[in-house]
């Protein structure tokens, strides 16, 4: 822009972050959008570069750069023995030996699907290799699972941002009737806090028999609907019906 132009109007002729071009978005010629690729940013600067033209043909350069900090972990508090869990957001890796790590102590991973008239899925670390091997190669944000461990080290796992415009639709979660390991899911795309929501409210959109969850004795108990879920926790969901859980935002 220039002092009294009244070209107020510019297009972009070349764009690239990086080195390597990209889609620059508008719909009104003076505000402009990149996407970011599918997988997202990288952690680290990255290198802007425009060429512009505005409706008088005068043509400008512009080099510009942002900062990609990496998101922080995802902590979920363990303690030995069996622990009732689940992700609030898909992991960024979703294979088992990615969401726990090789040196864990969790040696045991299992779920309930209640799918054809229900089984059990397990998977064990394999003693001479230290990996995962069984019925379960992911662990994703779509039910809850039981770890087992030796120690009160912590999980910590690294989740991935699901975004509108990126052409993914918030999750929702295929319950069946009987017994169902529920994950607790967070559909906000601010930072999954504590704190936690309020049984009535995650799932007000079903009608539950029953909801069990883990005490701090290790024994199911009920939870009421004033009880707040814990994001990290999984819990025992029982319907005399097929239905689907829309989680709120």
């Amino acid at each position: 822009e220039y002092i009294n132009d009244s070209h107020k109007k510019i297009q972009i002729t070349e764009s690239s972050v990086d080195g390597l071009s990209v889609t620059v978005q508008t719909h009104n010629d003076s505000l402009f959008t990149i996407s970011p690729p599918q997988e997202g940013w990288t952690v680290g600067n990255h290198e802007v570069k425009l060429t512009v033209r505005d409706g008088a043909g005068n043509v400008h350069q512009f080099e510009s750069d942002f900062d990609v900090s990496p998101e922080p972990l995802f902590t979920i508090n363990l303690k030995p023995g069996f622990n009732l869990i689940s992700l609030p957001a898909v992991p960024t890796n979703p294979d088992i030996n990615s969401v726990i790590p090789l040196e864990h102590s969790i040696n045991l991973i299992m779920t309930y699907d209640p799918t054809n008239g229900g089984n059990w899925l397990v998977s064990e670390r394999n003693p001479q290799t230290n990996q995962f091997e069984g019925s379960i190669t992911q662990i994703d944000a779509s039910r809850a699972y039981l770890l087992r461990t030796n120690s009160f080290e912590s999980l910590k796992i690294d989740l991935r941002r699901i975004f509108l415009h990126d052409g993914n639709l918030p999750t929702t979660i295929s319950l069946f009737k009987g017994w169902n390991f529920v994950p607790v899911i967070n559909l906000s795309d601010q930072y999954i806090s504590t704190e936690g929501v309020l049984a009535g409210e995650y799932f007000k959109n079903i009608n539950p028999t029953s909801i069990l969850g883990i005490n701090q004795f290790n024994n199911l108990s009920p939870i009421d609907e004033n009880e707040k879920l814990l994001y990290g926790k999984g819990y025992l969901v029982y319907l005399d019906y097929d239905d689907v859980l829309v989680p709120p935002k």
